[in-house]
């Protein structure tokens, strides 16, 4: 008898050991390697294909420049993810008269937020800074590791992200932004997890990322706001 998981977490053999009954299984698991991301040129071939091609839609000129490049960022690539917001918008421009706008493109960012990522952004606003602080040192963290493209990463490339995205308020200012990716690591719903082979880390969850790059805002002060996810 054969059986078949799927959808199962990344390195299901680590989580198997901590079972009383591994001894007896251990030698029967096959790991099969999870989808990896698509890269930029499948992704916008997948995009273009649905909404030029097979749909005819019509791109708005005030969205043309970057529509399939925000849709490939918030969903990192991710094929389930990214078929799931396309289909949605694909859904709303047919009630627009086929036109793709702005506002086809928020309302649906915001609706797949709420239908597809919503236990992904209370992982993501569990971690963020409880009370306002002078930098809001966390949240900017947090916004980081949204801007990272790497799947594993250490804090130097957190704190290189971080001098970029915010020279204001990091100038000639010590980030200690080691203890801020431990404190992401730990609770009960982590943010991410590091290895203790390699010592980078990674999110726990893919969807965290998309969360914060769909969920948080950068201002003109450099401070990150929450966008208001209609109930």
């Amino acid at each position: 008898m054969k059986i078949c998981i799927v959808g199962v977490p990344s390195d299901i053999k680590t989580y198997l050991s901590s079972q009383d009954n591994i001894g007896t299984i251990s030698g029967r698991i096959r790991e099969i390697s999870e989808v990896e991301r698509m890269s930029k040129e499948e992704s916008e071939f997948l995009l273009r294909l649905g909404f030029e091609v097979l749909q005819s839609f019509e791109v708005s000129s005030e969205v043309s420049e970057n529509f399939y490049q925000q849709l490939m960022w918030i969903t990192d690539r991710i094929a389930l993810e990214l078929q799931e917001i396309g289909l949605r918008v694909s859904k709303r421009a047919v009630e627009n008269e086929r036109k793709i706008d702005r506002q086809v493109i928020d309302s649906e960012i915001l609706e797949w937020l709420k239908m597809s990522m919503q236990s992904a952004t209370v992982t993501v606003e569990s971690h963020m800074n409880s009370k306002e602080t002078r930098a809001g040192r966390r949240n900017q963290c947090i916004y980081a590791l949204g801007v990272c493209d790497n799947e594993d990463f250490r804090y130097l490339d957190v704190e290189k992200i971080i001098k970029h995205e915010f020279p204001l308020s990091t100038a000639n200012t010590k980030l200690n932004v080691s203890q801020n990716l431990s404190t992401l690591s730990k609770g009960g719903s982590p943010l991410i997890k590091k290895s203790t082979q390699t010592g980078y880390y990674r999110f726990c969850d893919p969807r965290y990322r998309m969360a914060i790059r769909s969920l948080l805002i950068k201002n003109k002060d450099e401070r990150i706001v929450k966008k208001i996810i209609p109930k």
